[in-house]
């Protein structure tokens, strides 16, 4: 497949592009665990896109949040991008969800996130949980889909993520 641009009149020229192909994929994703109150980029799911053909620029991505935690456990959500597997030295990406914090779908929007032709794209969702949240209380991301990531153009999609494990969070003994 190709997206075609141009004119169709006589002797007029017409640029054919290709179409980006991403294959979306978690083969290591966060197994469960405890998350402490307080803690800031708790992550919380990881995913790749490799892209072949084009270039792939990732305009939004919305994922669901699932578990027992209320809106007032966490302080946000945010998108981390790096082009190798290394969270560390990841960038954030976007702007950081902030409302409406609850269970259920989120979206990071107005994306400008590019990975190139022949590449991975390596990509992190964390959070912030409140400095006094309810203790046990647990946080997860469900599998995104490729319907969840909307590119600029195009792409022809492929794949799919393993959900992320529930994140149960414990308070400091003597903090409610």
């Amino acid at each position: 497949l190709a997206t075609v641009s141009g004119t169709t009149s006589a002797a007029g020229v017409q640029t054919i592009l290709p179409v980006p192909r991403v294959a979306l994929a978690s083969s290591s994703q966060v197994t469960a665990g405890t998350v402490n109150q307080g803690a800031v980029g708790h992550q919380l799911f990881r995913f790749t896109t490799a892209v072949t053909t084009a270039n792939a620029t990732m305009s939004s991505l919305s994922f669901v949040t699932a578990g027992t935690y209320a809106a007032i456990d966490v302080v946000n959500f945010r998108l981390w991008y790096n082009t190798s597997n290394d969270f560390t030295t990841a960038l954030q990406v976007g702007s950081p969800v902030i409302g409406s914090l609850g269970t259920g779908t989120h979206t990071f929007s107005g994306l400008n996130v590019n990975t190139a032709a022949g590449t991975t794209g390596y990509f992190w969702i964390t959070t912030d949980i409140a400095p006094f949240p309810t203790n046990g209380r647990t946080i997860s991301i469900n599998a995104i889909t490729t319907g969840d990531i909307g590119y600029t153009l195009s792409a022809i999609e492929s794949g799919s993520t393993r959900a992320g494990g529930a994140q149960t969070i414990t308070t400091v003994h003597g903090v409610l």
